[in-house]
């Protein structure tokens, strides 16, 4: 299915910027851990298998003194123990080394660049919505002082027009406000015009902020959390096929079953008895007693 058949994160989450951040951070922190986890445990395995056929090398050479048990089958069988070992080593070395090429660096890979992508768009969601506010709060201020002009204004008139009233002929008073009226009015009706300005140029920057900024990086953290999971799908189900594989029966170990069963202690004492009594011959007779 397509990302189009879902809901979005840029249509749905604009709001709670802060959710999808924590989440996305969430998810790349777990694919920090799986690889972590896989990486010491890979390490540990390569290490185990090395001492292990170092540890077989070292027995091989103690055949020497083994070769004087005569019970062949019983000898035979110990040195199925090493094959047995030594393949079952090789095969966890080759494990280990597909799992931390093909598995560990990929997903170490995915957090890495996934967390300078998120950061980046963290600190871009940061520098745009910042912006925004400023423009806003710079326009509820300008608003303030735009109200706090026409007050001073409409009191200038109304001191006007009480001295106005008071007598017929107008004083100097009168003059003075009427003068200081005629320059506050066009001043006012330019700082109105500007702020009227002002208002159109904010809201535009703040609908193209919320129609196209904003959804372009909730787009990209959703489209980084996708990423980030179909990586999980893929490089999880890799390391599943590799663990089917090494898991896979040895054929060394069904060898040693088979060995098992031709065991036979009546067998091996007899076979004893006849190699040693044929080169030696049979117990003499005792000799009798004067």
């Amino acid at each position: 299915s397509t990302m189009s058949s879902h809901r979005s994160y840029a249509s749905h989450l604009t709001h709670k910027f802060s959710a999808v951040n924590a989440q996305v951070e969430a998810g790349l922190y777990v694919c920090k851990r799986a690889s972590y986890y896989l990486r010491k445990v890979a390490v540990a395995q390569e290490s185990c298998a090395a001492e292990i056929i170092k540890q077989t090398v070292h027995e091989k050479g103690k055949m020497e003194g083994m070769r004087h048990d005569n019970m062949f089958r019983y000898v035979s069988i110990t040195s199925d123990l090493r094959t047995v070992m030594q393949t079952m080593s090789l095969r966890m070395q080759n494990f280990s080394a597909k799992v931390l090429k093909s598995v560990v660096t990929p997903l170490n890979d995915m957090f890495e660049t996934g967390e300078k992508r998120r950061k980046n768009l963290v600190a871009q969601h940061k520098s745009q919505t910042s912006r925004v506010d400023k423009l806003l709060a710079d326009l509820a201020k300008e608003r303030q002082q735009c109200i706090r002009a026409y007050t001073d204004l409409v009191e200038i008139k109304q001191q006007a027009d009480a001295e106005e009233v008071k007598e017929t002929t107008r004083s100097n008073k009168f003059e003075k406000l009427d003068k200081k009226l005629r320059k506050m009015r066009p001043k006012l009706q330019e700082r109105l015009a500007k702020f009227e300005q002002q208002r159109d140029t904010t809201l535009a920057a703040v609908r193209l902020y919320h129609t196209k900024t904003l959804p372009e990086i909730l787009g990209a953290m959703e489209a980084l959390e996708r990423e980030r999971l179909n990586a999980m799908s893929r490089l999880i189900g890799l390391f599943n096929t590799l663990s089917a594989n090494y898991a896979a029966p040895v054929e060394e170990i069904e060898e040693m079953s088979a060995h098992l069963k031709d065991l036979d202690v009546d067998a091996e004492v007899d076979g004893f008895i006849q190699n040693t009594t044929s080169i030696h011959g049979p117990p003499p007779r005792p000799t009798p007693i004067p």
